[in-house]
């Protein structure tokens, strides 16, 4: 930690056992009890937990809405401590103040860890669970073999990657680094399954488009087949050109249009059920409707013009000869 904090361009840096939102394998869950707390049976007393050492509340941006963060007094030795969540807070303490109750992460016979301190509410699987206890315990206290290291740049953090290599040979030039990236890349992999759905149901959407736009283009080129007569009349009449096109048009946006008002409440319906499966979209996204009916209507449009062009080149004579 030294090493790192005097690389330059290096804000803070800190030690962790997961990285939150990364489809980490080292998480995990285990059972923690507040002292005062009598279990009932059957209930669940499993909570994420991470491994941490000081300075990762600044190093991630964590809220510590009260007491105190770890700090290097907290080793083996030392008094045992916990922070907490304030989700975690809410559920064992509600009303009141957490700071110097005791935990228990071993079991119901202790041993028993003092809360230092309670952090705002973050996500640990994925961006659209819910909000759920969580706690840190300090790396030194609960030590492991494996760890992420954690830097906050002050500029590029790709950029920082070779100083912060050279800095750990510094220290062991055996010391495997198994990976280097940034939080963005990391994180993303929790967005991987709205992702893989997203395409699916994007390439279905295509798929249903197309049907849609050859559905109405073969009715409209049939229509206009079987009009083909009266189309003549009109021409021979004297009828405009920009009536012929109102005329066609308007009998493939009349179907246009209901199939527009029904497929945008159908959406509506659909898009509460999947609100959760889309952290940070909303499911009425008036933009969303609006680009989405913008787009098919401009496709319906391009579907027709291919019939529009047939009607008007209708021979008149050709058309009243015809039975």
């Amino acid at each position: 930690m030294t090493r790192l904090r005097a690389v330059p361009g290096v804000q803070t840096a800190s030690v962790a056992q997961v990285v939150p939102l990364a489809l980490d394998f080292d998480s995990g869950r285990r059972g923690v009890r507040p002292s005062h707390y009598q279990r009932q049976p059957g209930e669940d007393m499993q909570v994420h937990y991470n491994l941490i050492s000081p300075d990762y509340l600044a190093t991630m941006g964590i809220r510590l809405l009260r007491g105190r963060d770890f700090s290097a007094s907290d080793r083996p030795g030392g008094e045992p401590v916990i922070i907490i969540n304030e989700a975690y807070a809410a559920r064992y303490w509600p009303g009141r103040d957490p700071l110097a109750e005791r935990v228990s992460a071993s079991g119901d016979q202790g041993p028993w860890l003092r809360v230092v301190g309670v952090i705002g509410n973050t996500k640990y699987n994925s961006r659209g669970e819910a909000v759920a206890p969580m706690i840190l315990l300090p790396f030194a206290q609960h030590y492991r073999p494996q760890a992420k290291l954690h830097v906050r740049a002050a500029g590029d953090p790709a950029a920082l990657a070779p100083a912060v290599r050279a800095a750990i040979r510094s220290v062991d030039a055996a010391l495997p680094v198994l990976a280097l990236d940034t939080l963005t890349a990391r994180t993303s992999t929790s967005l991987l399954p709205q992702q893989i759905a997203g395409w699916l149901i994007g390439s279905f959407g295509i798929v249903a488009l197309l049907l849609s736009l050859l559905g109405l283009y073969g009715m409209l080129a049939r229509a206009v087949a079987q009009r083909s007569r009266e189309i003549g009349v009109r021409l021979a009449l004297g009828a405009a050109s920009g009536s012929i096109v109102r005329l066609v048009l308007g009998q493939g946006w009349r179907f246009t249009a209901a199939g527009l008002i029904i497929g945008l409440a159908i959406a509506a319906a659909g898009a509460r059920l999947l609100a959760g499966f889309l952290p940070g979209v909303s499911p009425l996204d008036i933009s969303a409707y609006l680009g989405a009916a913008a787009l098919l209507g401009a496709a319906a449009t391009l579907a027709m013009w291919l019939p529009v062009r047939r009607a008007l080149a209708v021979d008149p004579a050709q058309a009243l000869r015809s039975e």
